[in-house]
């Protein structure tokens, strides 16, 4: 969700005047139903006025059993990074400059671990101590719910990360991979 004063800038810019108006008609003319996965983005639909039904369908589990967890050396953090790396807004969304730093400043303490959704997470889940996804604007994550399931600590945000709420997240996964 955006700040009031955010929209009303957009406002301002024709380009998101005719988004909204095509958007609107579109939603009228020729959607039956919207499906979402999370209740805050089922509001901000609401809110920007779309009339026809909006449904929360949780994105279907792949993995709903714990895996067990293999033995390893130092701590590993998994991280999503879609897999166009040419769109700089979609590394902004996705938190990856919020990653980059804290790789930068744990390098030497932790190893990260960049997946997609290519990737067979039975050969994953494993081996990681903490996953963090600092999206900027997210639905309910099918690996956040995921990580549940495999008991994997998680940092996640749906807006605005803080990135000293994920260091301390992974300071505390530190510790306790320091005391197994």
């Amino acid at each position: 969700m955006m700040h009031d004063i955010s929209k009303r800038k957009l406002r301002k810019k024709p380009f998101w005047l005719v988004l909204r108006l095509v958007m609107k008609f579109l939603d009228r003319v020729y959607v039956e139903n919207h499906f979402v996965n999370a209740w805050w983005i089922r509001q901000e639909l609401e809110k920007a006025g779309f009339k026809r039904p909006i449904e929360i369908m949780l994105t279907p589990l792949k993995y709903k059993t714990p895996l067990i967890k293999r033995e390893h050396e130092g701590v590993n953090v998994m991280y999503y990074k879609p897999p166009r790396k040419d769109l700089k807004w979609r590394d902004w969304l996705y938190g990856i400059d919020l990653i980059e730093k804290l790789k930068e400043e744990y390098k030497d303490k932790v190893k990260f671990i960049e997946v997609d959704q290519s990737y067979d997470m039975e050969w994953v889940f494993p081996d990681i101590d903490l996953y963090i996804r600092p999206n900027r604007h997210d639905g309910y994550s099918r690996l956040i719910r995921e990580c549940e399931i495999q008991e994997i600590p998680y940092y996640w945000s749906h807006e605005n990360p803080d990135y000293d709420e994920m260091k301390k997240k992974l300071d505390e996964v530190i510790e306790n991979c320091r005391k197994v």
